[in-house]
């Protein structure tokens, strides 16, 4: 029977070619798989770095695109803010009107101050919550016309009633905004304020006419009929009177009138010259007012006759007062600058032309 052999087995050496064996094994069955994970981890990991470098490039392009957008916006803010300066400092009423139901939707502060309206009583709204039917309706149809026909409309000279400055004259261009589609989206309407210029091209008119027949006139009374007309017509008032001064006493005589009441008449005929009338007309100088602050004694008959507006002006020739010349209104309760301006210029006419009637009496 054999021995076994007593010598210690190589447990060590043993286990080392085991664990070799079985590094040897694992390498043999997981390193090319192993390969191909880490290639497809540096590949995603290449893709990684590519799309955060194209991101970066986006975001970039978007940082730029950004910034370039805000510089536009900040361009835009300051043209909005450089053209409403002009719309609202430009000294003619500019308005801007929905083309389908002819609201306003812009108004600047020429239009308020012109209108007597502020631009919130007059956003959204339309010419008939405003003015007179008669008005409305024509402004309306101008705004149509425009708006169907496409194309820009001037309008020489058109009547608007204001809240504040009674009736004005407007000089008045309407053109139709166009949008993209070709069809008008808003109508921009620039009114001028032509009110004072058309008193003194009238207010010439009425002098030259003025020369012109007291050229021809006979006589007293004929002249001073011409020159009340005259008076009237260039203030747009509807009645008036012209007194005589009586050169011994002192007192006011009324030579002429128009458009007043018989019992007006008796009451105001004659004023001595040391009435509060004739005070203030050898004062020299012109009164403008509501007749009921004139300072003058009233009366029942004096109310009656329901005078508003009246301008008492002292017709002078060398310094001297020989005449006063009263234009009253039944309707209006202001007189306007420019009527002031034309009565005084033809108070000179009329006084030159008074005396030398005088003279020839």
């Amino acid at each position: 029977m054999e021995k076994h052999s007593e010598e210690t087995p190589d447990w060590e050496n043993q286990r080392n070619r085991i664990i070799g064996l079985g590094e040897t094994s694992i390498r043999k069955s997981y390193y090319p798989e192993l390969q191909q994970r880490i290639q497809e981890l540096e590949r995603k990991n290449r893709e990684l770095q590519n799309a955060y470098e194209a991101q970066t490039a986006v975001d970039e392009e978007l940082r730029q695109q950004y910034e370039e957008i805000g510089k536009k916006e900040q361009a835009l803010r300051e043209s909005e803010e450089f053209l409403t300066g002009i719309i609202e400092n430009i000294p003619i009423m500019l308005f801007v009107k929905d083309a389908t139901d002819l609201r306003f939707v812009r108004f600047n502060k020429a239009g308020e101050e012109l209108l007597g309206y502020s631009r919130d009583e007059m956003i959204g709204k339309n010419d008939h919550d405003l003015f007179p039917k008669e008005q409305a309706d024509f402004f309306t149809e101008k705004d149509r016309q425009v708006i169907e026909g496409k194309t820009p409309m001037d309008i020489p000279e058109e009547m608007i009633r204001t809240r504040t400055h009674g009736e004005r004259i407007l000089h008045t261009r309407k053109i139709p905004i166009i949008s993209s589609n070709g069809e008008p989206r808003f109508l921009l309407g620039i009114s001028k304020d032509i009110t004072d210029w058309k008193h003194q091209e009238h207010s010439l008119k009425t002098q030259l006419n003025l020369g012109i027949a007291l050229q021809n006139s006979q006589g007293l009374d004929e002249t001073l009929g011409i020159c009340l007309s005259a008076a009237i017509e260039i203030s747009k008032m509807d009645a008036g009177g012209i007194y005589l001064i009586d050169t011994t006493s002192g007192s006011l005589d009324l030579a002429v009138s128009r458009n007043l009441g018989e019992e007006f008449l008796t009451l105001i005929s004659h004023y001595p010259a040391d009435s509060d009338n004739a005070k203030i007309v050898m004062n020299g100088k012109a009164v403008y007012d509501q007749y009921r602050k004139t300072g003058v004694i009233h009366s029942p008959v004096l109310e009656q006759e329901g005078l508003m507006a009246i301008a008492i002006i002292p017709i002078t020739f060398c310094g001297r007062v020989i005449a006063c010349m009263n234009v009253a209104s039944h309707t209006l309760d202001e007189i306007s600058l420019c009527s002031r301006i034309g009565r005084e210029t033809i108070s000179t006419q009329i006084g030159a032309a008074i005396e030398q009637k005088m003279a020839e009496v």
